[in-house]
Formats: structure tokens, sequence, C-alpha cells
């Protein structure tokens, strides 16, 4: 009966080690890809002169490991936002990346977080003259899967 006991305890000794490697293995791909993906994550942004409604546009697209997505043109000028002025335009700190398109008073951004094996692209904008409080309100426009 003892001999059993043991055998059993031993196997479950045996299965946790290896669900424990597992989980570590995992994690440590994640950390990888997201290391690789953030080494190699960027913004391209082309003047695409006039659009359809007759302003100035500009093609939003993200690269991400030597692919390039294009996410659309908006109207206006665009700028690459650095991390301390995300605050101003309602980006999560947690974002990777983030831009900015304007033209008078309408805004427009799109930012970009990491989730596991993915990037998440958002989208949001405010019109400065009609609300009071400029909320930005975003959602989401794209899952990029990491490969």
């Amino acid at each position: 009966m003892r001999i059993y006991f043991m055998i059993i305890l031993i196997g479950f000794a045996f299965s946790s080690c290896q669900n424990t490697s597992t989980s570590e293995e995992e994690t440590d791909k994640k950390t990888k890809v997201e290391k690789t993906v953030l080494e190699k994550l960027d913004w391209k942004l082309e003047s695409v002169g006039n659009l359809e409604d007759g302003t100035l546009g500009t093609k939003v697209s993200i690269m991400v490991n030597n692919q390039t997505i294009e996410l659309g043109k908006v109207s206006g000028q665009a700028e690459k936002l650095d991390k301390a002025s995300y605050s101003n335009s309602d980006v999560p700190e947690e974002a990777k990346t983030a831009v900015k398109i304007w033209m008078g008073d309408l805004e427009t951004v799109f930012y970009a977080m990491a989730a596991d094996t993915e990037i998440v692209v958002f989208e949001g904008g405010i019109d400065e003259g009609s609300a009071p409080d400029f909320n930005y309100m975003y959602k989401e426009v794209k899952r990029i899967t990491i490969k």
C-alpha cells in the first residue's frame, strides 16, 4: 500500500514540475514576442494630397515585424506622439506607440497596445469645437497576430 501511495505522490510531483516549465516557456515566448515586436513597431505616415472631400490627407499604416498594415486615410497632418504627451490625448500609459492627425479643431489619434502575441490598434478623436470637456472616444480598429 505504501508503495502505491509513493508512486502516486511521485507522479503528482512529476506532473507539477512539467506544468511549471510549460508555463515558464509560455511566459518566455510572450516576452520574446513582445520584445521583438517593440523593436520593429512603428508608424508609416504618408501625405496623400487631397481626399474626396477636398481636404489634405494622411494615409496611416502601422509597421509590425517588416509587415505594413494600412489603417486608413484621415484628413489632416500627422505626427508621432512622445510618451510625455499621451495624457493630453487620453492615450493609456501602457500604449507602445501613438500618432496624432489634426486639421483645424478635428483630431484623430491612433495608438497600439501589446496583448500577449498580438498588437491591438485603437482609433479615436475629438472635435474641439463641439465638446467642452474634450473626451476622446477610442475603439479597437485592428488586431495583428504576431507570427
